[in-house]
């Protein structure tokens, strides 16, 4: 926040200057601070699995839809807009996979992993709604994501977005190429 006020301090005396209100360019007098670049938070295989095995004991359907919209931001490393947007349309069931209308209107097709196809087949077909998740909010994913975490041993700070971060960094891992994992995640 302070770089934004000098920021904002410097293109203000830059504009004086350019006005002529002042004899001298008095913006070059201020400097910002670098600021560390911080890396994002992911989870690690071992927290995956064990969230994973926490989620394998979901009995009510509530808990089975929790099940299913925290694994596909994993699974296809969707955004949690894309995940409350998702309609039966765009699930391309024979394709095993789903169209995602992501950021700036751009659509992308992502596979969806096999484990979870019979469990996203059983939810749709239940439903009387064309959108998947319309009851759901970001703030009620964050707070689920966040009771399964603790129900799974987590004990570091958790949000959905780290889950897309834990897709992206475990397929770089085993060896996945950059642009195609950037293609994946749009």
């Amino acid at each position: 926040s302070k770089n934004r006020k000098i920021a904002c301090l410097k293109s203000f005396l830059k504009w004086c200057y350019e006005k002529n209100l002042i004899q001298k360019d008095l913006s070059l007098l201020f400097k910002t601070q670098k600021v560390p670049y911080k890396l994002p938070r992911y989870f690690t295989i071992d927290e995956i699995l064990a969230l994973i095995q926490e989620l394998k004991k979901t009995s009510t359907e509530q808990e089975q839809t929790e099940k299913l919209i925290l694994l596909l931001i994993y699974g296809c490393g969707l955004r949690v807009s894309e995940v409350l947007n998702l309609e039966k349309s765009q699930i391309l069931v024979s394709q095993k996979a789903l169209k995602i209308l992501g950021k700036g209107g751009k659509e992308r097709i992502v596979s969806v992993p096999k484990s979870l196809l019979p469990q996203l087949k059983k939810y749709i077909s239940s439903l009387d709604s064309k959108t998947l998740f319309e009851n759901y909010s970001q703030r009620e994913i964050y707070n689920i994501l966040a009771k399964w975490a603790k129900k799974a041993g987590i004990q570091k700070k958790v949000s959905p977005h780290s889950l897309r971060h834990s897709f992206a960094t475990h397929l770089l891992v085993d060896g996945a190429d950059l642009r195609i994992i950037q293609e994946l995640l749009g």
